[in-house]
């Protein structure tokens, strides 16, 4: 009998386990200290009382965005924009973070639909106003905000 290794493959047209210290292919980040270690990427805010975004660009049409985040404190949210021009917010709440645990977290978008699902329980959708190009993942100036996430991907669907 031989024996052969199994091996996950994932299609993704992005993938950011989260884990790799020299990963630098996100489009943009601003006012965000980023520190990563073998099990997962933490995310800081540099300045408190400004907004702090990490950002990816170039979407067009319907993708979907798989991973694995917590709230260590503060508040975070993320965004569908056209450019600089939001056009959906998911917050923190529908995300159901805040317990300082990981969620799986999947955000799929369809036309104008985004569907959030959290540990596979599916939330109410929300409707994009317009087209988008951009997420973004954002950490609340107003509070001492830091996340971890790991696991990220996107793929169009």
């Amino acid at each position: 009998m031989v024996l052969q290794e199994t091996y996950v493959i994932n299609d993704c047209s992005f993938i950011d386990w989260g884990t790799d210290t020299q990963y630098t292919n996100w489009s943009y980040q601003n006012n965000i200290t980023q520190s990563r270690d073998p099990s997962e990427t933490t995310l800081e805010l540099t300045n408190s009382g400004t907004n702090a975004v990490k950002r990816l660009d170039g979407f067009n049409g319907d993708y979907c965005f798989e991973f694995d985040m917590k709230l260590d404190t503060g508040s975070t949210y993320i965004q569908l924009r056209k450019d600089t021009s939001t056009k959906g917010t998911i917050s923190a709440s529908v995300m159901n973070l805040g317990d300082n645990q990981y969620h799986h977290i999947k955000i799929k978008v369809t036309g104008s639909t985004v569907q959030v699902t959290v540990d596979g329980v599916d939330k109410t959708p929300i409707t994009l106003t317009d087209t988008w190009n951009r997420f973004y993942l954002n950490l609340d100036g107003n509070y001492n905000s830091v996340i971890k996430y790991k696991n990220f991907c996107y793929y169009p669907i």
